[in-house]
């Protein structure tokens, strides 16, 4: 059966080109829950509410040559593969950037119950690696700023100081300025717009 002959035993609702909704006939559907897909060599039927494909079929006295949609797989969940603890200058954590796989980033803190609260509400934000900075300044050393943290941690590899905002490209406070006065600062740009728009 076509897909143009399975909609004419539906009530659609809506349709855009190849694919329409409908009001599925194995139960009070109420939504149009009934999506309707031509895929060329068949045509897919889903219900949104768990009916069963041969019942769909069967209610509209259709042949069984069209196959049910394949249920999408399940996005795979994050997982955390970096925590970046930001602390003050006593090196009291105040927040952590978290990154995920696949790619995300995520900034969280502690609540009084030490529990971990995914904002940075109410949270002093500082520059990543803020006391190694303080000791740069007053050594008179050279401060290489970064757009993120895993560049900052390569950056020290090489026996330099590096530190970045959090947040990443964009997200640059006055505050940070500020911690750097009188620092001796070489920018370090991602070779992209954005990056280039945020050492600018």
């Amino acid at each position: 059966m076509t897909f143009e002959e399975i909609l004419s035993r539906l009530t659609v609702q809506s349709r855009n080109g190849q694919k329409a909704q409908a009001v599925c006939p194995c139960h009070d559907d109420k939504h149009a829950s009934l999506s309707v897909t031509d895929a060329g060599d068949k045509v897919l039927l889903f219900c949104h509410a768990g009916c069963k494909y041969p019942d769909i079929m069967n209610a509209i006295g259709a042949d069984t040559d069209s196959k049910p949609a394949a249920p999408k797989p399940a996005a795979p969940k994050p997982k955390i593969v970096a925590e970046y603890s930001y602390t003050d200058e006593n090196g009291n954590e105040l927040f952590q950037a978290v990154r995920f796989e696949p790619k995300d980033f995520r900034q969280r803190h502690k609540n009084e119950n030490g529990q971990w609260i995914n904002n940075l509400q109410g949270v002093r934000r500082v520059l990543f690696r803020l006391p190694n900075i303080i000791n740069a300044i007053r050594d008179n050393r050279q401060i290489y700023l970064c757009e993120g943290e895993k560049d900052v941690l390569s950056v020290e590899t090489l026996g330099l100081v590096a530190t970045c905002n959090p947040m990443g490209a964009g997200k640059w406070s006055e505050d940070y300025s500020e911690t750097l006065m009188c620092a001796n600062v070489a920018i370090l740009p991602d070779n992209d717009k954005a990056g280039r728009e945020h050492a600018v």
